[in-house]
């Protein structure tokens, strides 16, 4: 299916392998549910309580509208907000309360999976098992397209326990940042 979506929508199927990963953990997951399969891309499940749509369930589908969406990304690059070869803001998660910071996107895949999900990862929960230590990069641009609405692509809403970091979590951070202490001679 991942080949099938790559032929059919012109990308190199390591991106969506790239997002599969990035939207579901499905490349290194040991036990997906079925709602990870069904759900694979993210696509049409915006971060609201509204949640997925039933329409786009099914990794066929999913695997295909994503691809499409990358597709759609390429051809139209100046239709959507996140640019290559640009500082661009981007926002920590999905409410603006939570903060910005400038990132320099260098090219149009990047752009791309910007565009997806337009938030940051929270590299500081990664060492905790927020999300992999050693994150997956992408590897190849996509090309080509058609066009739809932005927005319906969203990412999935996510575990409450990778949304905040618990107290235990903010210790350990804190424990970790601090300088080590010296030793005296």
């Amino acid at each position: 299916m991942i080949y099938r979506a790559s032929i059919a929508c012109h990308i190199n199927p390591k991106v969506i392998i790239v997002m599969l990963q990035k939207e579901q953990g499905l490349v290194t997951s040991t036990k997906p549910s079925a709602w990870n399969f069904e759900h694979a891309m993210g696509q049409n499940c915006p971060d609201t309580p509204a949640g997925c749509s039933a329409a786009t369930a099914g990794f066929w589908k999913q695997v295909y509208l994503g691809a499409r969406q990358m597709q759609i990304y390429t051809k139209y690059p100046t239709s959507f907000t996140y640019r290559a070869g640009q500082y661009n803001t981007v926002k920590w998660a999905p409410s603006s309360s939570c903060g910005t910071s400038k990132v320099l996107i260098k090219n149009q895949a990047t752009a791309n999976l910007y565009n997806y999900t337009p938030y940051r990862p929270n590299i500081e929960l990664w060492p905790l098992g927020g999300a992999p230590v050693t994150p997956v990069r992408p590897t190849a641009t996509a090309t080509s397209t058609t066009t739809t609405s932005r927005g319906s692509h969203r990412r999935h809403r996510r575990h409450p326990a990778r949304r905040r970091r618990s107290a235990r979590a903010r210790i350990q951070l804190r424990r970790m940042s601090r300088p080590a202490p010296r030793r005296r001679r």
